[in-house]
């Protein structure tokens, strides 16, 4: 594991095999900046098949993946209950962590995950992806015929 997000490539983990974890793949494959070195998901034949098409090798639990020694960074894409507690042990483990909206369900745990991040000095950000979801896009491709939000 490197000591900074600047050394390249950026060695990325994901947990989660959904939209959102597609989406961080895709870009991670774009960029030579960064490699995604593993992968875990909830059911291991979807995990299966999101690793063979983007790459990459299935770690059997989010708890292999945090503790993978060659990894940089951690994305969490998975369930929301979830957040936290994965990315507390990331953080533990010296990982930097972008996780899905929300960081926690907690507004405590939210607040001692900032602050775990500071002492490791590490990266933590919380993505606001759901914006591209498919809610959010009827929603957007509604507002012609609805008109102007009024706020």
């Amino acid at each position: 594991m490197t000591n900074s997000i600047t050394d390249l490539p950026i060695k990325a983990g994901i947990v989660g095999t959904g939209f959102a974890a597609k989406l961080r793949a895709q870009t991670l494959q774009a960029d030579s900046r960064s490699h995604l070195l593993a992968v875990c998901g909830h059911t291991p034949a979807k995990t299966q098949e999101f690793a063979e098409t983007h790459g990459t090798t299935v770690v059997d639990s989010w708890q292999q993946l945090v503790e993978h020694p060659e990894l940089d960074l951690v994305f969490i894409s998975t369930i929301n209950r979830d957040h936290g507690q994965i990315a507390r042990a990331a953080l533990n483990a010296g990982k930097h962590v972008v996780t899905e909206y929300p960081l926690s369900l907690d507004p405590k745990e939210a607040e001692s995950l900032i602050t775990l991040a500071n002492a490791k000095g590490k990266l933590l950000h919380v993505e606001h992806i759901e914006l591209l979801g498919g809610l959010h896009q009827a929603l957007r491709q509604s507002l012609p015929k609805i008109g102007q939000p009024v706020y």
